[in-house]
């Protein structure tokens, strides 16, 4: 898409949420970020961020045809790209405790019990 549009900020949004989202997943030593609640929640929210700011940066720099500039939309986007990641970043395991628990990875749900987690 970033070379359909012609955007280079674009281009780069997506290998960056490639890259991040290969080193949640991939099961290679020092990366499987999966394994570490806090390393989630990193890799959630630098995502939402990373989409939130490509589309500013796209819509702002190549559909607008003007300089990008800090907002007070764009800085409120972020901000609740923030607090959506954090959110899910709990939530996300709590139906499937048991198989985290099966495969030895620690979540805030396993560490802190379903219960205090979704309240």
């Amino acid at each position: 898409m970033g070379i359909l549009f012609n955007s280079p900020s674009m281009f780069d949004g997506l290998v960056a949420y490639f890259l991040v989202g290969t080193t949640y997943s991939v099961e290679l030593p020092l990366l499987r970020w999966k394994k570490n609640p806090f390393l989630v929640a990193f890799v959630i929210i630098s995502m939402l961020l990373i989409i939130a700011s490509v589309s500013f940066i796209h819509g702002q720099t190549f559909v607008l045809g003007r300089p990008l500039v800090f907002t007070r939309p764009f800085a409120f986007t972020l901000f609740l790209s923030t607090l959506f990641g954090i959110a899910l970043a709990l939530m996300k395991d709590i139906p499937d405790v048991d198989g985290d628990r099966a495969f030895g990875i620690q979540t805030f749900s396993i560490m802190h019990g379903k219960r205090k987690v979704s309240k």
